[in-house]
């Protein structure tokens, strides 16, 4: 068989840029839904436009007349000044483009992942189309975006250092720099960090782990945790992230924030997912406890609050992946 010649071979598209492609063209085509489903971007692109015209950020509200003057917590100015200058380049086809970007690239990494570790190229893409499909649940013009894809890549380097694969781990508190100003949802690393400190303490109570890893993810976790009081507004911003999230008024009247119905089909990717983690419970392959805790505890988290139904689904793609292997 004739071999195609390799400057054709770099210019042919290969599935993850197929992929790629896909998810961007999808994404840009439902534009208009990306607002007419949310409001909150407006409000975002002002406080963005604010910090690039002032070159500061505000500390006090400014924007409501009953609150002015009271603490205002930024925090999630980075990803606003993002969603402001993708506006002042293209009105809202810039944020659209941005998220399409966001989404693009944290959908094809999520399908590396699954090559990675050793999935069949058509289980990845199956598994990565599965997530694409729970994630678009949440899928708006908004910082979370952001925490998405931060999720993705901080989950899987995790997996990495666990396994010996990677040892850049200063990279950690670097990335929960930025995560903790972009979007308040970066506590969700510290949770899954949490789920390997407790596979890491099992292991190392039963003899297998070792204490060199022990002390990468005390590392890991302390010094991410330090960073994310480098903020404009230092302590008040864990403050203002915990304190949301125990809102119950809020949480008991924010639709993101409730239970997810599934008398609606778009419900029913996340339904089937959770269906069939139970079913794969059948099989000869045991779940190891990081798996495990990571797959009840964000199902746990998703049948409580849709918001965390992408997050499941793209932390938890790596374990279908694993699953469905086995059969395939």
């Amino acid at each position: 068989m004739k071999k195609t010649p390799v400057i054709i071979s770099y210019l042919l598209p290969r599935l993850r840029d197929i992929l790629f492609g896909t998810v961007f063209a999808t994404v840009v085509f439902i534009g208009p839904g990306l607002f007419n489903r949310d409001g909150d971007l407006g409000w975002h692109v002002a406080i963005g436009n604010f910090i690039i015209d002032a070159r500061t950020i505000p500390l006090t509200d400014i924007f409501s007349h009953t609150m002015n003057g009271v603490r205002f917590v930024p925090h999630e100015w980075l990803a606003e000044v993002a969603f402001a200058f993708a506006y002042r380049l293209m009105g809202l086809s810039g944020d659209v483009l941005l998220t399409a970007l966001l989404a693009s690239i944290t959908i094809v990494l999520v399908y590396e992942e699954l090559v990675k570790r050793g999935a069949f190229r058509f289980v990845a893409l199956f598994v990565t189309l599965w997530v694409s499909f729970v994630a678009a649940v949440h899928l708006l013009a908004r910082p979370h975006m952001f925490t998405l894809l931060f999720v993705v890549i901080w989950t899987y380097w995790l997996e990495g250092v666990y396994k010996g694969e990677e040892k850049k781990i200063w990279r950690f508190p670097l990335l929960m720099l930025i995560w903790a100003n972009t979007h308040g949802a970066f506590f969700a690393g510290f949770v899954i960090w949490g789920t390997y400190l407790a596979d890491w303490i099992l292991s190392y109570w039963q003899g297998r782990g070792t204490k060199e890893m022990g002390r990468q993810l005390a590392f890991i976790g302390l010094f991410s945790f330090v960073v994310t009081f480098i903020n404009p507004s230092g302590i008040y911003l864990w403050e203002t992230t915990v304190g949301f999230v125990g809102n119950s008024y809020l949480t008991s009247n924010i639709l993101e924030y409730l239970s997810p119905n599934f008398h609606n089909k778009g419900m029913w990717s996340f339904m089937f997912m959770v269906a069939f983690a139970l079913f794969a419970l059948a099989q000869e392959r045991r779940l190891q406890i990081r798996e495990a805790l990571l797959l009840a505890g964000w199902a746990a988290m998703s049948l409580y609050s849709v918001r965390n139904m992408p997050l499941f689904a793209v932390i938890t793609a790596p374990i279908y992946g694993a699953l469905i292997q086995a059969w395939a």
